[in-house]
Formats: C-alpha cells, sequence, structure tokens
C-alpha cells in the first residue's frame, strides 16, 4: 500500500532508523532508498522506551535536565530553548540508539500549529565525555510505502537537520551541510532475507543491514566566551564517537485520520449504501402538495458484526411546530423540510438537533452526522426554469466549537430565567428578522451567522448527484460573493 503525502499520517508511530552526518543548518536533499552502501551493523542497537522509563536512568536524566530544568514537570515548565524555537517536547516514547560509547535519544516534539505536511523530532546526543548536542531533524515525505515485515516502511522525501543551542549559552556548533544515512534491513521479521524497509528495533541481524546517504559535509565549534572558532570536525560514515554523525530513528505522532465530509455525504447517495435520493424526492412531493405539517427521514446506520454496515431511512411525520428526529448510537441525523410558511434555511433549532446527533452518535457514526433540509428555492419565483427546491446538509468541522456555541447562546444572560421553550422561541424570533433582512441571500446570510459554529454548509446538484460546499471567501472589492465547490 502506497501512502502519498497528505495519507502518511494513518501509519500512526512511524519508527525507523536514520544516522545523520551533519554540518549545515537547515541543509535538505531528496532521499532515494536506490543508493545503497554496506555497513557492518553489529555494533548497532536501537530500542524504544517511555519517556518515564528514561528519565529514572542517568544518562538520559542529566542530558534532559540541562533542557528542562525540573524533568517532572516538563508540560509545564518551559524553556527559553522550547519558547526560542516554537516548540513543545511530549513525554511519550523515546527512541534509544546506542553505538559502542555513544548514545542519541529521539523524542517527538510538537508546535502550536501542526502542519500535516511534515513531522519533527528532538535529538538529543550524548557522547563518551557526556558532552550533549541537541538538534531538530524535519522529515518531509513524498511517499511512504507501508512494508509488512517488523511492521515497517519505505521512506522517500527530505530530511533537514537543524542544531540548536542546547543549554542557552551562546557557545555553539554551526552546521555548513548535512549527509543522511537511512539505515535498511533485508530481515523478514524471522531472521531471514526478505523485501527491504527501513530499520527499526526488530532489525536484529547485522548483516542484512546497510546505509544509504543523500550527502556530507563538516562541523564548527564556537566557544562561548570569545566567539571564535576552536575546532573543525569533518564528517565521515563512520562510528560518531566523538565525530558529528548523527543516528537517530524518527518518531510520528498519531495524528487523527481527518475525514473528508464530501467523502461521507457521497455515501447517502450511494444506491448500496445510505440511498437519501427517493426519500428525498417523498420530502419534495411533500412540499409540492402544500403541506402544512414538517415531514422527515430519519438515518440508521448501524455496524454488523463483519464490520460491514446495515442502511436504513424510516420516513416520519411531524407537526405544524417542527419534527422530532430519532437520536441515538446508531444514527447519524436526518432529513427534514421547512413548509412554503418557513424560511429556505436552517433555523437554530435545526443547529441544535445537530449537535445532539453528534452528541449521542457512535465514534463509528460521529463523522458521517448530518442534517439535510430540503426547502424551497426563493428564486424559483422569478425563475421557473430553474430547480424549485434546493437541498442542504450539515457537517460537523469542530464539534468543541460546536458544542460551545449551542451552550454560549442557551446560556446567555439574555435568556436568564426562561425555559427551553421560551428560549428556543426569544432565539428564533430575532432569527427571523435577520432572515427576512437577508431573504435575498440566505446561503451567506447563514454562512456569516454562524461562522463559528464548527459546521460546514453543503448543497446537492439540482440532479442529486454530488454535493457543492458552500464557503465565504473574504470581502473582496466591496463584494463578498458565497463561493461553491463541487465535492471530488
Amino acid at each position: 500500500m502506497k501512502h502519498k503525502l497528505k495519507n502518511y499520517l494513518k501509519l500512526g508511530i512511524l519508527l525507523f532508523g536514520i544516522s545523520i552526518t551533519l554540518t549545515n543548518c537547515e541543509k535538505e536533499d531528496e532521499f532515494n532508498p536506490e543508493e545503497l552502501i554496506e555497513e557492518n551493523k553489529s555494533n548497532y542497537k536501537i530500542s524504544h522506551k517511555s519517556y518515564a522509563t528514561l528519565s529514572a536512568q542517568s544518562k538520559f536524566s542529566n542530558a534532559i535536565t540541562k533542557l528542562v530544568p525540573n524533568k517532572n514537570s516538563l508540560m509545564n515548565n518551559r524553556t527559553v530553548m522550547e519558547n526560542q524555537y516554537g516548540f513543545t517536547i511530549i513525554e511519550n516514547m523515546v527512541t534509544e540508539i546506542v553505538v559502542d560509547d555513544y548514545v542519541s535519544y529521539t523524542i517527538l516534539i510538537e508546535r502550536p500549529e501542526p502542519n500535516s505536511t511534515y513531522f519533527e523530532n528532538l535529538v538529543l546526543e550524548v557522547f563518551e565525555n557526556n558532552t550533549v548536542k541537541a538538534y531538530i531533524v524535519k522529515y518531509t515525505p513524498t511517499e511512504i510505502t507501508e512494508v509488512t515485515a517488523h511492521n515497517s516502511f519505505n521512506f522517500q522525501g527530505n530530511v533537514e537537520a537543524t542544531p540548536i543551542n542546547y543549554d542557552n549559552t551562546l557557545a555553539r556548533w554551526e552546521l555548513e551541510c548535512s549527509t543522511v544515512w537511512v539505515s535498511y534491513c533485508h530481515n523478514d521479521g524471522t531472521g531471514n532475507v526478505g523485501g527491504s524497509h527501513v530499520a527499526g528495533a526488530n532489525c536484529t541481524t547485522a548483516n542484512l543491514m546497510w546505509d544509504t546517504p543523500v550527502t556530507s559535509c563538516s562541523s564548527v565549534w564556537y566557544d562561548d566566551a570569545t566567539q571564535t572558532q576552536i575546532t573543525t570536525t569533518t564528517t565521515t560514515s563512520g562510528s560518531p564517537k566523538g565525530g558529528s554523525n548523527l543516528h537517530t530513528t524518527p518518531l510520528l505522532p498519531e495524528f487523527e485520520e481527518v475525514d473528508d465530509p464530501c467523502e461521507k455525504l457521497k455515501e447517502l447517495l450511494e444506491t448500496d449504501k445510505q440511498n437519501i435520493k427517493p426519500d428525498i424526492q417523498f420530502l419534495k412531493d411533500k412540499l409540492t402538495a402544500g403541506v402544512k405539517k414538517e415531514w422527515g427521514v430519519n438515518l440508521n446506520r448501524t455496524k454488523n458484526p463483519d464490520d460491514t454496515h446495515t442502511y436504513t431511512n424510516t420516513q416520519v411525520e411531524g407537526s405544524t411546530n417542527g419534527l422530532d428526529h430519532t437520536k441515538g448510537w446508531n444514527w447519524i441525523g436526518g432529513a427534514h423540510i421547512h413548509t412554503t410558511s418557513g424560511y429556505s434555511m436552517y433555523s437554530w433549532k435545526d443547529i441544535h438537533i445537530h449537535q445532539g446527533f453528534n452528541e449521542l452518535a457512535s465514534s463509528d457514526n460521529q463523522s458521517h452526522v448530518t442534517t439535510i433540509l430540503v426547502c424551497n428555492n426563493p428564486a424559483y419565483d422569478t425563475d421557473p426554469t430553474i430547480n424549485q427546491y434546493n437541498v442542504y446538509a450539515l457537517s460537523t468541522e469542530d464539534y468543541t466549537a460546536l458544542n460551545t456555541q449551542i451552550n454560549n447562546t442557551l446560556n446567555s444572560p439574555l435568556y436568564s430565567g426562561l425555559t427551553y421553550k421560551q428560549k428556543l422561541k426569544e432565539i428564533h424570533r430575532k432569527q427571523k428578522k435577520d432572515l427576512k433582512a437577508n431573504q435575498a441571500d440566505l446561503e451567506k446570510y447563514f454562512l456569516k451567522a454562524f461562522r463559528k459554529y464548527g459546521i460546514s454548509l453543503y448543497k446537492a446538484s439540482d440532479d442529486m448527484s454530488n454535493w457543492n460546499k458552500l464557503t465565504l471567501p473574504p470581502v473582496k472589492n466591496g463584494t463578498q460573493v458565497v463561493v461553491k465547490t463541487p465535492c471530488n
């Protein structure tokens, strides 16, 4: 299976061996696993340990203490270095590499605003004389191919290593270029020759391992007092003892897979899945008949023991005051109409109902939750050649924001002492004024009024074959027009 750039995060925590020969700030090269150099790895040991376990060991503890004065309260004690370089250390798995008397520790770090195109680690090196160096290593993959042996993979992309001022003094290493040595192995998981993949802790057969280079260079050490160059070390591909070959096995954070609302909404149209087209037509027919009551459809998606799903749609009749949808573990939302006497856009109560669908749905169903509205197209009255009805769908992008906005509204001092029914009446009284004032562009009104609710608005194509996401870009040249982006 091949994972392209935006999909590589699905692999969770990825572990692979890299030996970096450093001497440049942010020098980068494309890694090519086809370039192979044999090397004896008999003295090379990779292991993965918890942060807590290593904190009890003096070598790691002494190294990390220079970085974090109080290692027992790391998350609450950001150092000058963390602030200067804009990252936070994650106390989780640490990769330890031992080569003779040299040890490196690779620790996961995160930025205030994560970027899905790359990931970064903090790497600490401890040498034979207990000298410690620190680097930020950045990995930007172009392709990751999964390999079942050792739960590993093949990696292609760019690797950058930036030295950091470890103890916040003026002494530092200045790097002028970098070489990345990626450790690979042929071990198939049983000690025999198998498919090549990036080396990890399970690659224990030395004669089945080798290195792949990217480039090479040298490093310069500056004294903290005189700021003069006192040592220049030419890097090599050999043992890093006392030199500047950086060995690391990168740690990738386990990002949550981001679901594409378009994919979920398109499943509603598929005949072998939710297949809502007949139900949407049923609701359109109710509008054509001029019904005074609200009608709707409840959408059920039940997971079977074999991980398939059973889809059930139930048509329900409401009243002139609205419709009560079924919510729960196996329910992913519903569709309803606004009668001819109502407005052709979602009400605040509709948004609250949508929040309830999200709250009660199973984790398997939450990304599928939607609230569909079938309503009259206001433009049809002046142009009967266009579609008579609009079909909208809501998708949740940020449930926390949705929940916060719902609660903020209900708990507003404006509605203090009122029952829920009384609050709803007041909320809708104010919303009706806004809807009436924005009758000419209800989509624009909705996108502005509910922009902080963590929800996105979609509109079905006239033939119900696809969905279009509606967004409101910034004002340009005094105008602001709703943009329709078709789902691919």
